[in-house]
């Protein structure tokens, strides 16, 4: 019995955890059900822009986030606030100035990265752009995804476990209902409005957009409603995530106008009729358009890319010419038998 009592405070803060996870499957449950009811073929193009998307979350968002947590747990703990604060801050103007910058990339760069990795067999090139515009809608609640893997952990370090699940369920409603509503538009409306912008007027089920819009709008206003929650615990904590968005942004629109404007050199020079050619052209771009943030995020001074290129630096070359990357230690280092 006395172990049972010393387990319950790690079963009261599990339950919610492992709940607010499986409501965030069941709101993926039911946008894949609506996406079956669009047309054939709604489903595979949803499902693969999903994992494309899903890519640059685990880098950046689930990175950073993973990363902070033990630390936010400790200044919990011990009631650093400022420590809490400096720690939850310092993340979060990184997720969002990387997250920003790569929708830039992605949206510009969307048709390349799906072809390149889809791009074969039966996969058409209408398949290609729908996936690709399917793609775009999702990158653009990157940073809010990843704020929510963020803020959500830094909830539960200061124990309170039930607010993630219960925003997990508002998020979920808004994202199923607006989809149930988006669906209910006639097509001359926002659908076509939607699908004008991302050049897929023509591909038949573009209905699938505005499924991947609610979901991008549900994810945005979960964002939202997990910064108001730590205003009580991290004072002052929205105001310093102003710069690094406007940071981003600026970096964004430099690396985005000139990987598409590499693009627009390229296409002249070679037709995109091979796999090597529409990967080479890609990579080129996205390097100039990499370049061209990178320059942007020097020229505004942004404390946040000054801190990854030290962090660089170091790793590369210490003092004495040798190199920053560390030796493994000896327990390390794998027994050979």
């Amino acid at each position: 019995m006395p172990q049972f009592v010393s387990m319950m405070p790690v079963i009261r803060d599990s339950i919610p955890r492992s709940l607010a996870l499986g409501m965030g499957s069941v709101t993926a449950l039911i946008l894949t059900a609506l996406a079956s009811r669009v047309g054939t073929g709604a489903v595979s193009v949803f499902t693969f822009a999903s994992n494309l998307e899903a890519v640059p979350l685990a880098l950046i968002g689930s990175s950073y986030a993973i990363a902070a947590f033990p630390a936010l747990s400790e200044a919990s703990a011990v009631e650093r606030r400022d420590e809490f604060t400096r720690i939850l801050s310092a993340s979060a103007r990184h997720v969002i100035l990387w997250s920003v910058v790569s929708v830039g990339l992605i949206v510009v760069l969307r048709a390349h990265l799906v072809r390149v990795i889809l791009g074969t067999g039966a996969f058409d090139w209408n398949a290609t752009r729908m996936t690709a515009a399917l793609l775009a809608v999702l990158a653009v609640g990157l940073v809010a995804q990843g704020l929510i893997l963020l803020f959500s952990r830094a909830l539960y370090a200061v124990r309170q476990s039930w607010r993630p699940l219960i925003y997990q369920c508002a998020g979920g409603f808004l994202t199923v209902t607006l989809a149930l509503v988006f669906l209910a538009m006639p097509s001359a409306g926002l659908p076509a409005s939607l699908a004008a912008l991302l050049k897929v007027g023509d591909v038949p089920g573009a209905a699938i957009l505005l499924i991947a819009f609610s979901a991008t709008l549900g994810q945005i206003f979960l964002a939202a409603l997990s910064l108001r929650a730590l205003r009580s615990v991290s004072p002052g904590l929205a105001t310093r995530l102003a710069r690094p968005l406007f940071d981003g942004s600026v970096a964004a629109i430099a690396g985005g106008v000139a990987a598409y404007a590499t693009l627009a050199f390229e296409g002249g020079i070679a037709p995109l009729t091979t796999l090597v050619a529409v990967f080479t052209e890609g990579f080129i771009a996205g390097i100039v358009g990499l370049c061209a943030a990178a320059f942007a995020l020097y020229i505004v001074e942004n404390e946040e890319f000054r801190i990854v290129m030290d962090a660089l630096r170091k790793l590369v070359r210490v003092p004495g010419g040798r190199s920053g990357v560390l030796a493994p230690s000896a327990e390390e280092i794998p027994l050979v038998h």
